[in-house]
């Protein structure tokens, strides 16, 4: 002290002291109170004493974050592989295509053909288009000649057809015929798809020609029939309520 006035930094100390006091008083530690007053328990004490070794929250939750996205993107590659390697082990997409393809086509075809009236095998659309009963001809002769041209072989011999035979020999022939094909279709591979075969006119065609053209022709003559069924005021087998 000089001349009586007290120095700032004793004033300090003092004030503090006596700051203290009255914190002594209340039974508090002035950081006791603060974490009080923050709601601070035990356990974020601690964590307040060790400092920078205990994480905050968001550091936390970022990585929590961080650890769950990588588990799901492990997650989600080990999918992506799985589904490439079965991929990968089809050796022949093309023809199990075609395959998965005929008993679905098949079956409308044939439904087609036998919801249709015998006595209505000979009708025409018009006088320049063919009979019912041509067109399961011509679906029979279809699936001969395309299944022939893949597998090699001739179909099974049958007799000769016409199409004023009746609907059951029509059917008949025509369920053959898909039987044909399916047994074509059972012995063959995507490795002979680049073979040369003699096609419509007697160009040369690769095999592949024969697989696409068969499928174009079982959808073309299910929408004929299914458009002879209609001109009839019949409702085709796939417009019918299951």
């Amino acid at each position: 002290m000089e001349h009586g006035i007290a120095t700032p930094n004793y004033r300090s100390k003092r004030i503090g002291r006596q700051h203290a006091q009255q914190w002594a008083q209340m039974g508090l530690t002035r950081s006791g109170e603060i974490r009080k007053k923050r709601g601070i328990g035990a356990t974020d004490h601690r964590r307040e004493r060790v400092g920078h070794s205990a994480l905050p929250e968001t550091m936390l939750e970022a990585l929590f974050s961080r650890y769950f996205m990588k588990r799901v993107l492990a997650v989600a590659v080990a999918c992506a592989a799985m589904v490439v390697s079965s991929f990968a082990q089809e050796k022949s997409p093309v023809t199990s295509v075609v395959r998965e393809i005929l008993p679905r086509q098949q079956k409308n075809i044939v439904a087609a053909v036998e919801e249709m009236p015998a006595d209505k095998f000979s009708y025409k659309p018009t006088p320049g288009q063919m009979s019912f009963g041509k067109l399961v001809l011509h679906i029979t002769e279809a699936n001969n000649f395309f299944c022939g041209k893949i597998g090699g072989s001739a179909p099974p011999k049958s007799s000769e057809l016409k199409e004023t035979d009746s609907k059951d020999k029509l059917l008949a022939a025509m369920k053959s015929s898909f039987d044909f094909c399916d047994k074509t279709l059972g012995k063959m591979d995507d490795s002979r798809l680049g073979e040369k075969i003699e096609a419509l006119g007697g160009h040369q065609a690769p095999l592949a020609w024969a697989m696409i053209a068969l499928t174009n022709n079982w959808a073309d003559h299910y929408g004929a029939a299914a458009t002879y069924l209609r001109l009839n005021g019949l409702t085709p087998p796939t417009a019918q309520k299951k």
